[in-house]
């Protein structure tokens, strides 16, 4: 299985939020050694669907934004990306950005040692694991893919890209052009772990009313099982009303597997050097071979799911004014029974059926909070872990911005 990282009184969380009002955020960005403006640089809240573009003099101007925090980017081609995370509670003017060149780009290419032919090599898997493999990906194009720098440690196990350039995929199945500013990829195959980070600004598609329709269609769909309304569900504390069951989960280590495990590849270490080898498994007693085989046909860890549907209250609570924390021990299952998993994870799950309700697992995996805010919005995004369907889920083809609504009708 893959894995992937108001008001408020005493620890009731918030309740509600102000969507109706619109902000300003203006600028100039200059280069951070000479003082110039810069003309060009992408200038955008990462995730959302609000951005510019410097002019000549180096002035941007957003338009149309809710409150909320957000990371604010500036991307520009030979400079570092710059990122700041913001609070956007009333509009901002007259913020001056330093970005600064990038100096060492040629020794991290050297550092790196990437490969020649990576995009042969690797470039189906990382469309897999950074687009994914839904129904909605198989609508996306990469159109840059030539921007992508490929480096497997052999050493380590892992796989890491880069992207020189924004990378930019036309998802036509939600309707959103999206430049992604790549900052790590990284896949540890040991683990069957994807980390990935970056920031993506996503531009509307043009489209007439029969386009726009079946986009918000699916944009809704999409929206329905993603983590993002769970994340805002649970800053409203509104879970069990907006249909989530919450189990918690424990993973106990299988001991006795493990030692049975060190037991078997001590003894083929031992006998490896002779002609021949008979199998393990031959040479244990009858009932000794027994407990074997049903020790090793037991999961490692082992799973535990407690009685009792969780509350919003017994996994988070209220940080601040305008944060909650979740927080909780172990590991926490989270159902989503209204929806039924689609037939592409279905394939490729154990026993998988389109008849079993969508059902992730989360764990906090440096065992500290992560904070969420109303718009959905989670940081740190590195304390968590996603397992089951979102970790499946959870792609550039399903990704939807912050300023992302549903309609009414949906």
């Amino acid at each position: 299985m893959q894995k992937i990282c108001c008001c408020v009184i005493a620890c009731i969380l918030i309740t509600s939020t102000v969507y109706s009002q619109t902000l300003l955020l203006k600028g100039k960005v200059l280069d951070a050694a000479s003082g110039k403006p810069v003309a060009g640089a992408s200038v955008f809240l990462s995730n959302t669907s609000y951005g510019s573009v410097s002019n000549s003099a180096g002035v941007f101007e957003i338009t149309g934004i809710r409150q909320g925090n957000y990371d604010l980017i500036v991307s520009y081609v030979g400079y570092e990306t710059y990122s700041n995370s913001i609070s956007l509670n009333a509009s901002k003017e007259g913020l001056a950005i330093n970005i600064k060149q990038k100096v060492a780009e040629l020794k991290e290419v050297i550092v790196r040692n990437y490969q020649k032919d990576g995009w042969q090599k690797w470039g189906s898997f990382f469309i897999e694991n950074f687009i994914g493999t839904s129904a909605l990906a198989q609508q996306c194009v990469l159109k840059n893919k030539d921007v992508l720098k490929f480096s497997y440690s052999k050493k380590d196990d892992e796989l890491n890209v880069d992207a020189t350039e924004p990378i930019l995929i036309e998802n036509k199945a939600l309707g959103y052009t999206i430049q992604y500013q790549l900052e790590n990829f990284v896949y540890d195959f040991e683990r069957k772990s994807l980390f990935f980070a970056g920031y993506p600004l996503f531009i509307e598609m043009q489209g007439g009313a029969s386009k726009k329709k079946k986009w918000e269609k699916a944009r809704a769909d999409a929206y329905e099982v993603s983590s993002m309304r769970f994340m805002r569900s649970l800053y409203r504390n509104r879970l069990t009303e907006d249909g989530y069951q919450l189990l918690l989960l424990e993973r106990i280590p299988n001991l006795e597997k493990q030692r049975l495990q060190a037991k078997e590849k001590f003894y083929y270490d031992t006998v490896r050097h002779k002609n021949f080898v008979v199998s393990f498994e031959s040479t244990l007693q009858p009932d000794s071979l027994d407990h074997y085989k049903k020790v090793m046909a037991q999961k490692d860890p082992i799973e535990i799911i407690h009685p009792g549907l969780l509350k919003g209250e017994d996994i988070a609570y209220g940080a601040d004014s305008i944060t909650a924390a979740l927080d909780f021990k172990q590991y926490l299952i989270v159902r989503f029974p209204q929806r039924t998993i689609p037939q592409e994870y279905a394939a490729i799950i154990p026993q998988g059926s389109t008849k079993q309700p969508v059902s992730s697992i989360i764990s906090l995996i440096n065992q500290v909070p992560v904070y969420v805010t109303s718009n959905g919005y989670y940081y740190n995004v590195t304390d968590m872990e996603m397992e089951g369907f979102w970790g499946w889920w959870e792609k550039i083809s399903s990704l939807l911005p912050y300023d992302y609504m549903p309609s009414k009708n949906n």
